[in-house]
């Protein structure tokens, strides 16, 4: 009897992409609200750092598009 041969992917368990905000390292969090690019690399961030980041006074965002739009970004969270 011939066996079937397994397909290099077939087995694998899909990678569930974790949280990678900046501000807080040690979030496993992989239920992903958003991405931000944060010093050139496109991070995503967890509802709950989300959150957190909406409610304190950090501010970011490119230089050219700070100085056009006049001033700070800011963010919001539909609740």
């Amino acid at each position: 009897m011939r066996m079937a041969r397994k397909t290099p992917l077939e087995g694998l368990k899909p990678v569930r992409e974790r949280c990678r905000n900046p501000w807080n390292g040690s979030c496993e969090n992989t239920d992903i609200q958003l991405y931000i690019f944060y010093r050139g690399e496109k991070l995503p961030i967890c509802a709950k750092c989300w959150g957190e980041i909406c409610e304190s006074d950090l501010e970011w965002g490119e230089d050219r598009f700070a100085r056009a739009a006049g001033g700070r970004y800011k963010c919001s969270m539909n609740r």
